[in-house]
């Protein structure tokens, strides 16, 4: 049987190798997608681009319906929005 000071003197060192194996190869994983996410195709970029202005015009479009709620809510403010 080993003896438990063999077994820290054994297993401790194996653990904390492991431990930075693992850490190692946990961050050269997410170096590895970062860099495949900068490096994206013409056509990745342009979707991304159209996503993009899309998003600009449904911010346009709920500023504007939030304007007109407003002044709806102002001109009858006795008005319940629900009936």
């Amino acid at each position: 049987m080993i003896s438990s000071a063999i077994a820290v003197t054994v297993l401790l060192p194996v653990l904390v190798v492991a431990i930075l194996v693992g850490g190692a190869v946990a961050i050269v994983r997410m170096l590895l997608s970062r860099r495949d996410s900068q490096m994206l195709t013409s056509e990745e970029r342009m979707q991304l681009q159209r996503l993009e202005k899309l998003l600009d015009r449904m911010e346009e479009r709920i500023s504007n319906l939030e304007t007109i709620l407003m002044n709806i809510s102002a001109a009858d403010p006795g008005r319940r929005s629900n009936k």
